[in-house]
């Protein structure tokens, strides 16, 4: 070791130590998919989390609705209310498509917040049909 204290840097470049590999998204999803059959819901959450993450990072640091509702979607099935809950609310999706509002009414169920489902303004994404007024 030189005097000054710093180790010396041909000793610390291994040749054979290798970058490790990226994760594509079906790695992940199969990863959140087999999380998800042994019971381990805190890895699958993990595991979704990253993958929300990678998809966000190849669409310029923007999550498309369809990986917002697979989140959603694994959220649910690890019974995470709260957490699924607080994303809709904090990006208001529940009030831009059906789908939200689903998992977001489905949520507040299951938390018993009977009198907040019954008041909120979902109206607007309801298309009546009537007889009259049929688009076939």
């Amino acid at each position: 070791m030189p005097r000054n204290g710093t180790p010396n840097r041909s000793r610390d470049k291994n040749p054979d130590i290798t970058e490790p590999t990226k994760l594509d998204i079906d790695q992940l999803t199969a990863l959140v998919e087999t999380q998800l059959k042994i019971g381990d819901t805190k890895s699958a959450l993990f595991w979704a989390e990253k993958r929300m993450a990678v998809q966000s990072f190849n669409n310029s640091g923007k999550p498309t609705l369809y990986e917002i509702a697979q989140y959603l979607k694994i959220l649910r099935s690890a019974s995470e209310w709260k957490t699924l809950c607080t994303y809709i609310i904090n990006r208001d999706l529940h009030f831009r498509h059906l789908v939200f509002s689903y998992f977001y009414v489905s949520a507040m169920h299951e938390l018993s917040k009977f009198e907040e489902i019954v008041t909120l303004p979902l109206g607007h994404l309801v298309i009546i049909l009537s007889p009259f007024n049929n688009p076939l």
